[in-house]
């Protein structure tokens, strides 16, 4: 959604209601009411409304990572 925040639930509805899916920035809604309106919206369209947090440029997140790759590739009687 490239509209300021403010905005990002009027046209968030727009789009489900003409069968778009929905990527917002952060901050997703202004009020409670306002993001369970989204998320009604997003279930009756059966469309994805996803929020866009920029995680990936964390240290944390990039450990957690590093850590689950690490897991993933150990035998298996390590993870027991």
């Amino acid at each position: 959604m490239a509209v300021p925040p403010k905005w990002h639930g009027a046209f968030t509805l727009k789009a489900f209601k003409a069968g778009k899916r929905v990527l917002c920035e952060k901050t997703l809604a202004h009020s409670l009411a306002e993001a369970r309106e989204m998320a009604d919206a997003s279930l009756n369209s059966n469309k994805i409304n996803a929020i866009h947090f920029p995680l990936h440029c964390l240290k944390e997140v990039a450990l957690l990572k590093e850590n689950y790759i690490m897991a993933l590739s150990a035998p298996l009687d390590v993870l027991n």
